[in-house]
């Protein structure tokens, strides 16, 4: 849900970051007005809305919202003349929300933003949003990839909430190794999610001696949600502050 810029105070100077916030947020609402206003002889509503809300940089993450087929690869998206393929999607995507990295093959002015449309197009009909993008962010640190999730204890054992895992994949912040933000997301009905450890909380355990660039072990936290003897599907996340996390979707256990 977006929320509208704070107030401007006298004597403030009203900044452009102001003025793309009061957009966006504008934009979104005009989204969900024209959702609200589909019926017959109008566009199908199957976009509902995006994480980040109003904006995002060019080879980052962006999470639409909505109505969606599943699985993940029968819907169609297209973001400016970008067609995604089905292997562009990435693991969380599911009937509620497609989850890919925005193709770095479009082309956004430096220091400028670059308005395009949005099309998710799948048996619901299709859907067609405005959306900002912003230039790709420089950064020096690689993105990280996830191969394989394990138990760490006992290998031959599924991963289980409240044991240590293995997370292996390569660029993998090692010193510190708390630097590797590692977050477990479950889908539950509604299309609700819930991650955990949640916003705010403290972070996942990391064993730091057995933490390098091509692997993190770490402490899977409490998930309510898979009740005990019974097993979910979870996305692990890792973020190591790059502008694109590594995700995996795996079968987490509660014994």
């Amino acid at each position: 849900m977006s929320t509208l810029p704070s107030p401007v105070l006298p004597g403030q100077i009203i900044s452009s970051k102001f003025f793309n916030d009061l957009i966006a947020a504008m934009q979104e609402f005009q989204n969900r007005l024209d959702a609200i206003q589909s019926g017959p002889g109008t566009p199908t509503s199957i976009i509902d809305h995006f994480d980040p809300v109003g904006q995002q940089s060019v080879g980052s993450q962006l999470t639409i919202f909505g109505k969606f087929d599943f699985p993940p690869s029968l819907n169609a998206v297209k973001i400016a003349d970008a067609q995604l393929s089905a292997t562009d999607l990435r693991a969380g995507s599911n009937d509620a929300q497609l989850i890919f990295a925005i193709p770095s093959a479009i082309a956004v002015p430096v220091g400028g933003t670059r308005d395009v449309h949005i099309v998710v197009s799948n048996s619901h009909g299709s859907d067609d949003k405005i959306y900002r993008l912003l230039p790709a962010v420089a950064s020096n640190i690689p993105n990280p990839t996830i191969g394989n999730v394990t138990n760490f204890d006992n290998p031959g054992q599924p991963p289980q909430t409240g044991h240590k895992i293995k997370i292996t994949g390569s660029n993998f912040v090692a010193v510190p190794p708390q630097n590797n933000v590692v977050t477990f997301t479950i889908q539950l009905a509604g299309g609700v999610t819930k991650t955990y450890p949640p916003a705010g909380a403290a972070p996942a355990a990391i064993d730091g001696a057995n933490t390098n660039s091509g692997q993190v072990v770490v402490t899977v936290p409490d998930i309510p949600e898979i009740a005990l003897g019974s097993t979910s599907p979870v996305t692990v996340t890792v973020d190591v502050g790059s502008p694109l996390p590594a995700t995996k979707q795996v079968t987490m256990a509660h014994l």
